[in-house]
């Protein structure tokens, strides 16, 4: 994947494993596996709430880039 990438975790199954949490055969969160930038909490995430979360990680893209060129400018 090019860069610059965001992982966005949407949803409370993939926030914290959801309902099933408890079970042996459930990841409790998908954090676990990848680093995730940004949470999307409801179930199922409104469609206000997955913008928000877009715009919140377009954001974070757009200040890492900045610190990452500060010299440049």
């Amino acid at each position: 994947m090019l860069d610059p990438r965001g992982v966005i975790s949407m949803g409370s199954y993939a926030n914290g494993g959801g309902y099933y949490h408890y079970s042996y055969s459930i990841v409790r969160g998908c954090d676990r596996i990848v680093l995730v930038d940004i949470y999307v909490h409801g179930c199922p995430p409104t469609t206000e709430a997955l913008m928000y979360g877009v715009l919140q990680l377009q954001k974070n893209i757009h200040r890492r880039n900045d610190f990452l060129h500060w010299w440049e400018k």
